[in-house]
């Protein structure tokens, strides 16, 4: 109170604003917008509001307020930088999958058409897939639930054994069984 706008701020930049926005509104024009001043050396975010004060018809002075939002524009840019690395990350796995599942289709194309007898099994030893020759080899018709089908029905016991004891372990460890 009572002290000039370069008495207060020592920034020429900012206080030209404060001088223009004070000049507009002692001639009768309401300012309001967002602005950049720099306060006690750092960088802040402030709403400006600067209305001429009115009194029988004639300015009698300038009413100006600055709100701070530096902290919620620093949210709202660390909001918007989560937000387009989330889309960044959902746009690589999306190209992934869909590779992923260019292959598998590829692969079922050539599995469907095999006259090789082709299936596969989670490690529960639930059937998850077979190719037409293994259903026609074992009788499953194409519309029996083969995830419903532990996979030792149509091993021999040494196959089931040879799972137990090696194929198992060594996918469970991380190992590629072919």
């Amino acid at each position: 109170i009572g002290k000039r706008p370069e008495e207060v701020c020592k920034n020429e930049h900012d206080v030209a604003i404060w001088q223009e926005n004070h000049r507009r509104a002692m001639a009768g024009e309401k300012l309001e917008g967002d602005v950049e001043l720099t306060i006690g050396g750092e960088k802040r975010f402030c709403h400006h509001v600067t209305v001429p004060i009115w009194d029988d018809g004639c300015i009698r002075g300038v009413l100006g307020v600055n709100m701070d939002m530096t902290e919620a524009r620093r949210a709202q840019e660390a909001l918007q930088k989560a937000r387009d690395e989330l889309e960044r990350r959902v746009k690589d796995r999306t190209a992934e999958l869909s590779a992923a599942n260019e292959g598998l289709r590829i692969f079922r194309m050539f599995a469907e058409a095999s006259s090789q007898g082709v299936a596969m099994a989670d490690l529960d030893g639930f059937i998850t897939y077979m190719n037409p020759a293994v259903r026609a080899a074992s009788g499953i018709g194409p519309d029996d639930l083969v995830s419903h089908r532990q996979s030792s029905e149509f091993n021999t016991p040494q196959t089931n054994q040879l799972y137990a004891d090696v194929i198992l372990p060594a996918v469970r460890s991380g190992a590629v069984w072919v």
